[in-house]
């Protein structure tokens, strides 16, 4: 008789059970039986306790062949529960880190229209209570996503159905978001099958569910997009008993390998477009639990840079007490703004343009229109203050401009602000330029990224108005200092000495090499080392003038008098030579200005 154990691997516990209990009962009739049986004959003792050895080794291996398989399978069991907890714990970690960039920045507009107001009430107030509480309202917001969960999970959250005309009040909704749309530059359009449907629905979930999902198409679509919402009846089993709600956007799109991710809990789909990535990690798991606790369904489908669509259904049904407004007067106007608080900034003129040339050139790149008019208030008596709304704008008015000093936010559209920020320490026209990343992200690790790409300093929202002067007159004084070492290139020093400044001195060595290379061609002019050196015009003068404090007409033309008094002090060439040899086509010009540069003229050289 075989060992029920050796079957022990292959069945599941119940059926386990069954066969040891068929086996013990066998041993048990053996035993009772045994003075009535006779053995065979052919059996010896000696064969017998052979077969009884084997027997019980056959047992024993079993035995631990079947412990060490369960001891195995619970340590793999272990480990996956462990792998689990720690996934749990990461999108935990990613979840908290975007919470608290969702709460720093309205708090950082709600504290600083604070003090503006306490300190010009003059200017502040009349429109800095309104951004208080439009910033407040983004909070509350935020708050009740969280509380809503904690409902959902708990069996808390009741269904309040009334009977109305669902088109109504869908259409409603879509046009609360027009305004916003229009700031993005996105087409929002409304369509459906019906001109009125009454079914009945609970208006306050139906309202978080559209607008989680306006918000998220609105979020992700680039300028001049579109985003669709239309309403239509899907037949089932041949009757029309669905209501099926789609809104469909040409936005980024989510990878094939995240789509099944998108309704989980603090998860957020990476994209490699540029777009925005930053928001709670709530939403979508908000309005999954919401569709399913009004007993319809949700689904998605997306197509990476084309857009992503999201359809809901609702089984109808037309049995819930009738209300006359459609359930329009619980829309709450906080619901309804876009919650992400991340709309376009809409820039005043007054911003763009150059206040005062005499002022250092301060460029923010910032997304957020409320913190954009803060830095401005706060800076632009101090600076000449141009503005970018995302990391790409950012970036082509860093090289156009070159400004310098840069405050950049680090989670933007476009081109967030670790990028933008690689670009500008890569390129040979801005890599001089401080940098100083004001963020909401302000977790070690995200500090720790930004320094390593050579952001000057992090400075986390929301932040001290004194601690960000203390930053930006830190670092105007740095580039003084810089500009006294370079200001008579070339530099002697120590390598340690050196080594802060060793981009800037490549960048002078290289000018000081073309130029060096072309001294005897009086043509040569700024405009052919502006080719030569792969930059324009204005980018070369404000790089060389940041580093220098020198208009690069004057460098040129030092080296060229430099040359010349080595040529005739050294060499012994005379006037005319050494000016000829030098670029210099006017004797008396070059006489001139010899005199002027040396205090005495090249005639007493020689």
């Amino acid at each position: 008789m075989k060992s029920p154990f050796t079957y022990s691997t292959f069945f599941k516990p119940k059926q386990f059970r069954i066969i040891f209990g068929v086996y013990l009962l066998t041993v048990i009739i053996e035993a009772f039986l045994q003075p009535y049986l006779t053995p065979l004959t052919e059996i010896t003792p000696k064969v017998n306790l052979t077969l009884f050895v084997l027997h019980i080794l056959v047992i024993a291996g079993v035995m631990f062949s079947t412990i060490s398989y369960y001891v195995a399978q619970s340590i793999q069991a272990k480990q996956k529960e462990s792998d689990r907890l720690k996934e749990l714990d990461t999108l935990k970690t990613r979840f908290y880190t975007n919470i608290t960039h969702e709460f720093r920045t309205p708090l950082t507009v709600i504290m600083g229209m604070a003090d503006q107001i306490a300190e010009h009430p003059d200017k502040w107030l009349d429109k800095g209570p309104k951004k208080i509480t439009e910033q407040s309202q983004s909070l509350l917001y935020l708050i009740n996503q969280m509380m809503d969960l904690s409902k959902l999970e708990a069996g808390a959250m009741s269904v309040n159905l009334n009977q109305g005309d669902i088109i109504a009040y869908l259409k409603y909704l879509v046009e609360s978001f027009q305004g916003i749309a229009e700031s993005k530059h996105i087409n929002l359009h409304f369509t459906s099958e019906m001109n009125e449907f009454y079914m009945d629905y609970d208006a306050d979930k139906l309202m978080h569910i559209m607008t989680n999902l306006l918000s998220n198409a609105l979020k992700f679509t680039p300028d001049d997009g579109d985003v669709l919402v239309s309403v239509g009846l899907d037949n089932k089993d041949g009757a029309q008993d669905i209501l099926q709600i789609s809104v469909k956007d040409t936005g980024i799109g989510v990878p094939a390998d995240q789509l099944s991710h998108v309704f989980e809990r603090f998860y957020q789909a990476e994209n490699n477009a540029g777009l925005s990535s930053s928001g709670s990690g709530l939403g979508l798991s908000l309005t999954k639990q919401l569709v399913n606790l009004l007993n319809g369904d949700i689904s998605v489908n997306s197509t990476p840079g084309k857009g992503t669509e999201f359809t809901v259904r609702f089984t109808i049904t037309k049995t819930s007490p009738l209300v006359k407004d459609h359930g329009l007067s619980g829309i709450k106007p906080a619901f309804v703004k876009f919650p992400s608080g991340s709309e376009k900034a809409n820039i005043p003129e007054m911003f763009k343009g150059i206040q005062d040339e005499e002022l250092p050139l301060l460029l923010i790149v910032e997304d957020n229109k409320d913190v954009v008019e803060f830095l401005v208030s706060l800076l632009e008596n101090n600076f000449n203050v141009r503005v970018a709304v995302n990391g790409k704008e950012g970036l082509e008015k860093a090289l156009l401009f070159v400004p310098d000093i840069i405050v950049s936010d680090v989670m933007m559209p476009e081109m967030d602000g670790f990028e933008l920020l690689e670009k500008l320490k890569n390129d040979m026209s801005t890599s001089h330029i401080p940098v100083v990343l004001l963020t909401a992200r302000a977790d070690f690790d995200s500090k720790i990224i930004g320094l390593k790409k050579g952001a000057d300093a992090y400075l986390a929202k929301p932040f001290n108005k004194i601690e960000l002067f203390a930053i930006l007159n830190n670092l105007m004084g740095n580039r003084k200092k810089m500009q006294q070492k370079l200001a008579g290139f070339p530099v002697s020093g120590s390598p340690d000495s050196l080594a802060p400044i060793k981009p800037e001195l490549s960048f002078l060595q290289k000018i000081h090499d073309i130029v060096g290379a072309n001294m005897q061609d009086a043509n040569f002019d700024i405009q052919q080392l502006c080719n030569n050196i792969g930059m324009s015009r204005s980018q070369l003068y404000r790089k060389f003038k940041a580093l220098t404090n020198q208009s690069l007409g004057k460098f040129i033309r030092r080296m060229r008098l430099d040359k010349a008094k080595h040529l005739m002090e050294v060499q012994g060439l005379n006037v005319s030579e050494a000016a000829y040899d030098s670029g210099f086509k006017n004797l008396s010009h070059f006489s001139y200005i010899f005199k002027e540069e040396f205090g005495y003229s090249p005639s007493e050289i020689t």
